[in-house]
């Protein structure tokens, strides 16, 4: 007779019933490939198929009803094809609503996956997931963000003299936008514009408050 203990099933199904875990992956996916992404005809390609990613993962994990999916999943195709032919033509009349409209597209999934995680009852992996997701699309959405503020102001943000990086590309601000999220402040990319200098501002704010509140809801969970 063997004796131990019940081995935990592992399904497709259930693999299937995490919402956010694709998201996640699809951030962590744009923000490793982002530093390696150059600045052609072709790179451009790359940077839009990411982004493409991360929207159509967010289409997942905003909604469980099919049809809302499907409505989601059709707003995202034509703003997938919209910011993809402007960044591959270089026209930012046509990209920069693209931008516009993902990163509140994104800001809208984040409000959805927080909503779940102030409901949740326990603590499982797809709340660790979602929870993990919203941190990263903060840092994303405030990323392009910068981007689109320095698309109409190129004097926004300036650098040190070692990096000589203009022009910015995404990741130079994901870069940044992730360093104020964490508080980490670098200082190599400086604000200059007032507006993306109280928006750098926010950010911080966000990011404190944010790891507040989470820390507080999963200890309270954690029974």
């Amino acid at each position: 007779m063997r004796l131990g203990l019940p081995r935990p099933q592992f399904s497709l199904e259930r693999f299937q019933s995490y919402r956010f875990l694709g998201l996640l992956l699809a951030l962590l996916l744009l923000l490793i490939a982002s530093p390696f992404v150059g600045s052609d005809q072709i790179d451009r390609a790359i940077i839009s198929s990411l982004l493409a990613i991360v929207l159509f993962s967010a289409v997942g994990a905003a909604s469980t009803a099919r049809h809302q999916r499907w409505i989601a999943a059709g707003l995202a195709i034509a703003g997938g094809i919209v910011l993809g032919g402007g960044m591959l033509l270089e026209h930012q009349v046509v990209y920069m609503p693209g931008l516009a409209l993902m990163a509140m597209y994104l800001m809208y999934t984040i409000a959805v996956v927080l909503r779940r995680l102030v409901t949740a009852s326990q603590i499982d992996a797809d709340i660790l997931c979602g929870a993990a997701a919203i941190y990263l699309m903060l840092g994303v959405a405030w990323g392009m963000s910068y981007w689109m503020i320095y698309l109409l102001d190129n004097n926004a943000f300036t650098t040190i003299p070692a990096l000589a990086i203009h022009p910015y590309r995404l990741h130079e601000f994901l870069y940044y936008s992730l360093s104020c999220l964490t508080t980490l402040g670098i200082g190599d990319i400086t604000p200059v514009n007032r507006f993306a200098q109280i928006w750098t501002t926010l950010e911080t704010v966000a990011g404190n408050l944010y790891i507040a509140v989470l820390v507080s809801r999963l200890v309270s969970l954690y029974r």
